[in-house]
């Protein structure tokens, strides 16, 4: 199967507003206690390696709109990465949809803390949420807990490891046939369009800032080898089955 990939530059309100799709898959912005987090270290780095945020951080009110939103155009599953703040506020919001939230599944991504005192922090937010539908009870077993991916060099500033998308779009498409997946956030380095061109799912989405939207184009248009199949889970990931 040969992915069809369409990025559209604006924002997701707008350049979205046709779309119906089978997935939503979404890394939005995080909530301002975690960028204000990343800014504090970037002073403190002084000249480091370390980049600032060059997007806004996420209110309620947004997680809100959003998933007001995506779950009048989605047809089987919402899957959304957050922090610790706006999780709570994701679920409640898919609940007020009537759909059905799950308890948070944790990403645990195993990185150093380079700056400050105290803990790493590991672990990021998925919140899942599905329609209250019968249909869902045969052939969605088996969905994991937890994943235990590490972060990989290439992902870039709010980036996940595309072995991390690879192994939920693989999870969330399963039993679906030709599915699309949308990714109303797809930031400059579109891990979601990445990942469905080498599974070959067909995929939509947007990116409001015109710079990161070239960006993602650019990565896009690079040369490309044949879809990749994925493997079956390591003997970590069983064991979180």
């Amino acid at each position: 199967m040969v992915a069809v990939i369409d990025l559209r530059q604006g924002r997701y309100q707008s350049a979205l507003s046709d779309v119906r799709c089978d997935v939503m898959h979404a890394d939005p912005p995080y909530s301002d206690e975690t960028h204000a987090g990343h800014d504090a270290g970037v002073i403190a780095a002084g000249d480091a390696a370390r980049e600032s945020l060059d997007y806004e951080f996420w209110t309620p009110d947004d997680v809100r709109e959003f998933v007001a939103w995506a779950t009048a155009r989605t047809e089987w599953w919402l899957i959304a990465q957050t922090d610790e703040v706006l999780a709570p506020v994701y679920r409640e919001a898919i609940k007020a949809a009537g759909w059905l939230p799950f308890a948070t599944i944790p990403w645990i991504a195993r990185r150093k803390r380079h700056l400050g005192d105290g803990p790493p922090s590991w672990m990021c937010h998925i919140v899942v949420g599905r329609p209250r539908h019968r249909r869902y009870f045969n052939g969605w077993h088996h969905l994991v807990g937890a994943y235990d991916i590490p972060q990989d060099r290439d992902s870039g500033i709010g980036g996940k490891p595309r072995a991390l998308i690879m192994r939920l779009l693989t999870d969330y498409t399963r039993r679906l046939s030709d599915p699309l997946v949308c990714d109303p956030t797809s930031g400059e380095r579109p891990t979601t369009a990445l990942a469905c061109r080498e599974l070959g799912l067909r995929f939509v989405g947007a990116e409001a800032r015109p710079e990161a939207h070239a960006k993602a184009m650019d990565l896009l248009a690079q040369p490309y080898t044949a879809p990749l199949l994925i493997d079956a889970p390591d003997a970590t990931q069983e064991a979180l089955l």
